[in-house]
């Protein structure tokens, strides 16, 4: 791609475009302009996009008709976007000298036709690799629109650029963690997120569309096969951020068979299904903030606002971003959060719903060890044995919690999960502090110091919600750090020891007269405490 092209698209951006995108190949740029008329509707839109594209792959001359035809629907009488596909038009007809005039051209169409397309636009070229993802999850649409560029480049690499000689696909998938035989179809997106984003990085930020493409080359036809027509089989992704893995250790925790909420299993049996539960949730080795949700294009899938939380693979998100919060035993938990649901158009969320954008302060994750690796894995198999909807708002608020940016709101959520592991029939001071302090100690000298510094983070968080004035020596950061490192060690001590009690909303009164199960007899020790004397 010529240079001044690209000088032409950051003028009018107010933004310096990174020195490597100027090897992108201009097929891809303009298949990722034109993508958003997807939007428009199926014919209309797969018209329009395939105009584009051919700009980018064959000769102008002989492709010109198709284009002003493309671009000469009636958009409802919409003036600027009549006048852009004027403009559009003419400079197709006039032949013009060089082709950055008809790329400046494309741009200038999918501005005009797309407002929101501007906005976004230094989304799309972010620079990927070890930094740059750490200040493009500052910006929610920032970051998704470089992960949704990575997925879509792969799609429109023009096809005499792809390799077809038989040993160098062999050699491609032996690259890809030596996995020597064929993906299975559905998981192609994830596998594609997570070699580019390594492949990113292993090169030091520089990568061009076409050595994207080599390292899925033996996917390749499937993966396009997928996005022509069979889209309902491309999975959601859900890409856990804030959650890095020891050197090259990666963990793919797939929901469909682990993390799936019970309520929801009879879904699982639908082969092929959006709603099928054949989610997955991919550990990935960068640094990062949150949690991803990637919805697909076509996939028909509609995110609610109002039902946001209910959806099914929703819902297991979550349960996954909790098993990395509450299974490794830390003194400072993993964060790990909903932060942006997203689709895989480049430029839309056209069947999403953007969320605000959620980074949690002070919560930040350090790398997962192969031991906290295998602790996840081991608690999303109780999860999927022991997890009940009652304990649900726990989960929710744990996660809640720790993507707080201010202290008392984050004290006053983790304050709820107690209330609804242990307080559900009659939320009183005593009743909840004291089933805690039941729950996680033992000793009773321990379990009186617990008791009294339950009962005054309790207190603390009353006097916030009620506005009434806090004692000058009072940290409400430290009151939520408590909090929250309570309500881990409760989840995790219900889901290990007592998962009986999950199902059990008089949970709190069993734990007050001592009727519990027996504790197995390796986990006969106490925990260490999660209370300190304040």
């Amino acid at each position: 791609m010529d240079e001044r092209v690209f000088n032409v698209l950051g003028s009018r951006v107010g933004w310096e475009l990174p020195a490597w995108v100027l090897g992108i190949e201009r097929s891809a740029l303009v298949s990722v302009l034109a993508y958003e008329p997807f939007a428009l509707g199926d014919d209309e839109g797969r018209a329009l996009h395939d105009a584009f594209e051919l700009t980018g792959d064959v000769a102008l001359d002989s492709h010109r008709d198709l284009i002003a035809q493309a671009v000469a629907r009636d958009d409802n009488g919409d003036v600027r976007a009549v006048a852009a596909r004027e403009r559009f038009t003419g400079l197709a007809h006039e032949c013009p000298d060089t082709d950055d005039e008809l790329v400046r051209a494309l741009f200038e169409l999918a501005r005009d036709l797309y407002p929101g397309l501007l906005a976004r636009w230094p989304g799309l070229y972010v620079e990927v690799h070890r930094e740059a993802l750490a200040t493009a999850a500052e910006s929610a649409p920032a970051f998704s629109n470089a992960v949704s560029l990575l997925a879509y480049e792969l799609r429109f690499i023009p096809s005499d650029d792809r390799p077809t000689d038989d040993a160098g696909r062999r050699a491609n998938v032996e690259t890809l963690d030596g996995v020597g035989e064929q993906l299975d179809a559905w998981r192609l997106p994830l596998r594609v997120l997570e070699t580019s984003t390594k492949r990113v990085i292993a090169r030091g930020g520089t990568l061009t569309p076409g050595e994207l493409y080599e390292q899925v080359a033996h996917d390749i036809d499937e993966l396009r096969d997928l996005a022509a027509g069979r889209r309902r089989n491309i999975p959601v992704v859900v890409v856990i951020r804030g959650v890095g893995l020891a050197e090259d250790q990666r963990a793919d925790l797939n929901t469909y068979g682990i993390l799936r909420p019970p309520h929801a299993r009879e879904k699982a049996t639908v082969p092929n299904d959006m709603t099928a539960g054949r989610s997955t949730v991919m550990l990935q080795r960068t640094r990062q903030v949150g949690l991803v949700v990637v919805q697909p294009p076509g996939s028909g899938m509609k995110f609610n606002p109002e039902h946001w939380n209910e959806h099914p693979d929703v819902q297991a998100a979550e349960l996954a971003a909790f098993a990395c919060v509450v299974a490794p035993e830390r003194e400072v938990p993993c964060s790990a959060t909903v932060l942006y649901p997203i689709t895989l158009y480049p430029l839309g969320l056209r069947n999403g719903f953007p969320s605000a954008l959620q980074r949690g302060t002070g919560w930040r994750s350090n790398v997962l060890t192969d031991e906290e690796i295998v602790a996840i894995e081991r608690f999303a198999s109780r999860l999927r044995q022991h997890h009940h909807e009652s304990v649900a708002i726990s989960v929710r608020r744990l996660l809640s919690s720790l993507a707080r940016d201010d202290a008392e709101d984050g004290l006053i959520d983790a304050v709820m999960v107690w209330e609804n592991l242990v307080g559900a029939e009659n939320e009183t001071t005593f009743r909840v502090t004291a089933a805690l302090a039941l729950l996680l100690e033992t000793d009773p000298a321990r379990r009186a110091v617990a008791l009294r510094t339950f009962r005054a983070v309790y207190n603390c968080r009353s006097k916030v919600v009620h506005g009434a004035q806090l004692p000058a020596n009072t940290s409400l950061a430290k009151m939520r750090r408590i909090a929250t490192e309570t309500a881990v060690a409760a989840l995790r001590r219900l889901y290990s020891d007592f998962p009986e009690l999950l199902s059990d909303q008089r949970r709190g009164t069993r734990l007050l007269l001592g009727d519990l199960p027996a504790l197995p007899a390796a986990a006969a020790a106490p925990e260490p405490s999660a209370a300190e004397e304040i």
